[in-house]
């Protein structure tokens, strides 16, 4: 087992000890998303040379049954960055995506989705173009 291997290994353990509270608790401790993060696995399958891990399809894949089997939702917020990942890889991703692939790769930016827009009754989370992007306003809950 490589040295990367066992640092996986050990971030799923502490994952799968806290499992169980999470699920009580409903609530995610950011630890888990800064344990992903020190183990560069916010740019898991971007390339060396844009930071990234460079994980192969296959590896990324054990990655994430690995960490699913441990913590499920940790896992479902975790690869929803993925989306934001992919973007910022794209050549002709806009400016400002491209501006912040450093710290997408990294994952001191993280990507997540909301999906209090799909509810039902008044909006509750909109976003306005600007000259300079996007301008959210609203609640999202997790």
């Amino acid at each position: 087992m490589s040295k990367f291997e066992e640092k996986l290994a050990d971030v799923a353990e502490n994952f799968a000890n806290d499992a169980a509270t999470v699920d009580r608790e409903n609530s995610i401790p950011r630890s888990h998303f800064d344990q992903l993060a020190s183990l560069g696995l916010y740019g898991a399958f971007a390339p060396i040379d844009a930071r990234g891990l460079g994980l192969t399809l296959p590896q990324l894949c054990d990655a994430v049954e690995e960490f699913a089997s441990a913590c499920l939702a940790t896992t479902f917020v975790w690869i929803q960055h993925f989306r934001l990942l992919a973007a910022a890889l794209n050549p002709d991703a806009p400016a400002i995506v491209g501006d912040l692939r450093h710290e997408i790769v990294s994952g001191r930016i993280r990507g997540g989705v909301a999906l209090t827009g799909l509810q039902p009754g008044p909006v509750k989370l909109s976003a306005t173009a600007t000259s300079d992007g996007w301008v959210l306003n609203g609640e999202a809950h997790g």
